[in-house]
């Protein structure tokens, strides 16, 4: 759970595997933030890493960052094709029709579908191969870094079980006894009250 949402991850994903084989430093979000303004820089981006990573995205994009999502949206249709192909069961339909918008990325895709060219669960752009954690939003790097195992509830059936007759322990007698004795007490107190008060 990260902040009060649960998160799925691919333990056996060799992105995941690199990314905890890091110092915890690597992933605080000062860090990652440095990491992006480099890369955005390095590869020459049309636009700041404020313009990419200050831009909502109103659709279901799986573990990737906002960041991420919008520096993908600029590339050519051939790169954008490929890493939707492979990358489309974490994605909302939604994103995927958003992001496959352009004509020409339709066409790559459809022909990447006609030759039935196997999809890659672990597919990386080759930007990004270096550190593919680069990738993802923050919540989904904390999850992949230090996983908390949550317990499974167990489902209690719901049965009518009658209550079970007190037997000689006390437990029924005893509060049967006190209850009598309360009342006895208080029985006393009002006519020792009005006996002795009024002078009966």
């Amino acid at each position: 759970m990260i902040g009060g949402r649960s998160v799925k991850v691919d333990a056996s994903s060799p992105a995941v595997t690199q990314l905890r084989e890091r110092p915890s430093s690597y992933i605080q979000p000062d860090v990652r933030q440095d990491r992006f303004v480099r890369h955005v820089t390095v590869y020459h981006y049309a636009h700041p890493y404020d313009y990419y990573w200050g831009r909502p995205v109103g659709y279901g994009i799986g573990p990737y960052s906002t960041g991420f999502w919008w520096m993908m949206m600029e590339w050519n249709a051939e790169r954008r094709a490929q890493w939707l192909y492979h990358n489309q069961a974490r994605l909302s339909a939604e994103a995927y029709a958003d992001a496959a918008r352009d004509a020409e990325v339709q066409r790559r895709l459809a022909a990447l579908e006609a030759q039935r060219v196997p999809r890659d669960a672990n597919y990386v752009d080759p930007e990004f191969a270096s550190d593919p954690t680069d990738q993802y939003d923050q919540g989904y790097v904390e999850a992949a870094y230090n996983p908390t195992a949550m317990p499974e509830p167990v489902p209690v059936a719901a049965t009518y079980s009658p209550a079970a007759p007190r037997g000689r322990d006390g437990s029924g007698g005893g509060s049967v006894i006190l209850w009598l004795s309360a009342l006895c007490g208080v029985v006393a107190l009002v006519y020792v009250f009005f006996n002795v008060r009024w002078g009966k």
